[in-house]
C-alpha cells in the first residue's frame, strides 16, 4: 500500500447538517474552556440531546468548579493516520449545569459517581474534513 502524500489531500468545509451527523456518531470529543490557569481541555464521552452536548461530571473536579454558565467549545474528530484523512467538528457554545438531571441517562465511562449534568448549548458549529 502506497501512503498518499500530503500535496494529494483536500481540505473541504463540512455543511451543518454534516457536523450534526458527524457528531450523533462521535463517542469522545473535548470539552474546552478558558481556566484560572489558561485555556483547559479535557477528552469526555458525552452524547447529544437534540443540538445539545451532554456530558457527566463530579461537581467537585474541574469542570464542576469552572464551567458552569461559562463559554466553552467542543471538538469531536477522527482521524485515520494510514490514509492522512479525517474530519473535525467544533462547536462553540455555553455550557450550564443542569442540577434536575436523573431523568436523562449519559453513560459514564469512568468510574466513580458522576453526578453532574452539564448541557453545552450550542451558538455555533462548523467543521472540515481531510480527504485523500
Amino acid at each position: 500500500m502506497t501512503v498518499p502524500t500530503p500535496a494529494t489531500h483536500r481540505l473541504v468545509e463540512l455543511l451543518e447538517a454534516e457536523c450534526w451527523d458527524l457528531l450523533t456518531g462521535a463517542v469522545t470529543g473535548r470539552l474546552v474552556w478558558n481556566g484560572p490557569d489558561g485555556p483547559t481541555a479535557m477528552t469526555v464521552n458525552h452524547q447529544l440531546d437534540g443540538h445539545d452536548v451532554l456530558l457527566r461530571s463530579t461537581p467537585y473536579g474541574s469542570i464542576g468548579r469552572e464551567v458552569d454558565d461559562s463559554s466553552v467549545a467542543f471538538q469531536a474528530d477522527q482521524v485515520d493516520p494510514v490514509e492522512h484523512a479525517g474530519w473535525s467538528v467544533l462547536l462553540r457554545g455555553r455550557a450550564e449545569f443542569d442540577y434536575d438531571a436523573s431523568a436523562v441517562p449519559v453513560e459514564v465511562w469512568p468510574e466513580g459517581r458522576r453526578s453532574l449534568l452539564v448541557r453545552i448549548r450550542p451558538t455555533s458549529i462548523s467543521g472540515r474534513r481531510l480527504l485523500p
